[in-house]
C-alpha cells in the first residue's frame, strides 16, 4: 500500500490543512488493524534519499491512498534505521474536506453573523416602541380595515 507522508503546521480543528515535505512510500498494515486507527507494520524506505528520509522522520502527517484518508501519525518507532510500528489516527477534518465545505447550512451561531430567525439567547433583543402617523389622501366613507405593520426598520416616507 502507498503512504505519502507529511509535515504540518496546522491546528487539528483546520478543515484544509496545508501539506509539506510529501515523502511516499509502500507500507504494510498490522494483520490486526482498523481502518480509522491504523497501524503500519513496517515501511520501505531502502531506496530514498537521505533528505527524503529526514522528511520521513519529521513527519506527523499521512494520507494511504487506498484508504482515501488523511491521518495524524501519533508516533514513530525506529529499529535499524527503517520505520516499524507507526499508529497514526484519522483526520476527519480533511479526509471529509469537500463533503463539508459543499454543505448549505444554517448556522446556530457566529462570531460576527447572526440571523434574527434564530433564537439565540446570547444575541441582545430590543424593544422600542414606534408609533407612525400617516395621512391618507381623498375622502374614505364607510367601513375600513387597516393594516399594521411591524418592523425593525422605520418605514419610508
Amino acid at each position: 500500500m502507498t503512504i505519502t507522508f507529511y509535515i504540518t503546521d496546522d491546528p487539528v480543528n483546520k478543515i484544509q490543512k496545508t501539506l509539506t515535505g510529501g515523502v511516499s512510500v509502500s507500507g504494510v498494515l498490522r494483520e490486526a488493524t482498523s481502518e480509522d486507527n491504523p497501524v503500519i507494520k513496517a515501511v520501505e524506505g531502502a531506496n530514498l534519499s537521505a533528505t527524503d528520509k529526514a522528511k520521513l522522520r519529521a513527519c506527523n502527517y499521512a494520507y494511504i491512498a487506498e484508504l482515501g484518508k488523511y491521518y495524524f501519525v501519533d508516533n514513530k518507532f525506529l529499529r535499524n534505521n527503517k520505520l516499524i510500528d507507526i499508529p497514526m489516527n484519522i483526520d476527519t477534518l480533511m479526509t471529509f474536506a469537500s463533503d463539508i465545505l459543499n454543505q448549505t447550512c444554517l448556522i446556530q451561531r457566529s462570531e460576527v453573523y447572526s440571523s434574527p430567525y434564530i433564537n439565540d439567547s446570547e444575541r441582545p433583543a430590543y424593544n422600542f416602541p414606534m408609533v407612525l402617523t400617516k395621512n391618507f389622501s381623498g375622502s374614505y366613507e364607510g367601513f375600513h380595515m387597516y393594516l399594521t405593520v411591524a418592523s425593525s426598520q422605520p418605514l419610508s416616507p
